[in-house]
C-alpha cells in the first residue's frame, strides 16, 4: 500500500491507535521508501 501511494492514508490510520500497538509490515522487497516508513511507523522493529 505504501508503494502504491497510500502512505499518507496509512499514517493517518496509524495515528488513531495508541502508541503501544502491534504493527506488522510485510514486503517482498525493502526499497528505501519502505525502510523509511518502517523506521518511523514501527516501534522496536
Amino acid at each position: 500500500m505504501i508503494d502504491l501511494g497510500f502512505e499518507e492514508d496509512v499514517r493517518n490510520i496509524i495515528s488513531h491507535f495508541k502508541a503501544q500497538r502491534q504493527t506488522l509490515l510485510f514486503s517482498a522487497t525493502m526499497p528505501k521508501k519502505i525502510q523509511n516508513f518502517a523506521k518511523s511507523a514501527l516501534v522496536k522493529p
